[in-house]
């Protein structure tokens, strides 16, 4: 359950790295895994600098098994808003394509 790939985050401190990682992984504990298997978590940040701040744009792809993948994308000044933003949409689409009858 632990298989993700986070790219682009080599300018990020580790110590903000560790807290994207918590937050990923509190989301992916909200998933129901007994009935949705993935086999990666991938994570794509890009920085812009505008004004004098970071536009942080992330882009995640769900690699499910069976060859399906989901994918989200969000941006934002926050990093961590954005990885919250990201994560969420991704939990509602499992939510939406995986729904029990």
């Amino acid at each position: 359950m632990s298989n993700i790939s986070l790219r682009g985050f080599d300018n990020i401190d580790p110590s903000e790295i560790t807290i994207v990682q918590d937050r990923i992984n509190k989301t992916l504990k909200k998933i129901d895994f007994s009935q949705l298997d993935y086999d990666l978590l991938k994570i794509n940040l890009k920085q812009h600098k505008h004004s004098g701040q970071f536009l942080h744009e992330l882009k995640a792809d769900l690699f499910l098994s069976k060859g399906r993948a989901l994918n989200a994308k969000s941006e934002d000044r926050n990093l961590y808003k954005a990885i919250d933003d990201i994560m969420k949409k991704l939990l509602n689409e499992i939510k939406h394509k995986f729904k029990k009858d």
